[in-house]
C-alpha cells in the first residue's frame, strides 16, 4: 500500500519554484497557440493547456486575472 501524503500545503521555496516551473510551461505553450490557426487540429488542445496554468498560476498567485490571453489571426 502506498504512502498518503499527509503534507497541507508546500514551503515557500516549493511554491516558488513551481511558479517559475509553470509560468516556463505557459509561455511554453503560448508561443505555438500564438501562430496557429483556430482551424489547427491542435490548436484546442494547446490552448486548453496554456489556459488550465494560467487558471492555475492565478489561483496559486492570488492574482485571479488570466497571465495570458492566447490571441489568434
Amino acid at each position: 500500500m502506498a504512502r498518503r501524503r499527509t503534507m497541507t500545503t508546500m514551503s515557500e521555496a516549493d511554491r516558488e519554484e513551481f511558479i517559475r516551473t509553470a509560468v516556463a510551461f505557459h509561455a511554453a505553450c503560448i508561443k505555438p497557440v500564438s501562430s496557429m490557426r483556430t482551424d489547427a487540429p491542435d490548436y484546442p488542445v494547446m490552448r486548453d493547456m496554456a489556459l488550465a496554468v494560467s487558471d492555475a498560476l492565478g489561483k496559486l498567485t492570488g492574482n485571479p486575472t488570466p497571465w495570458h490571453t492566447p490571441r489568434t489571426s
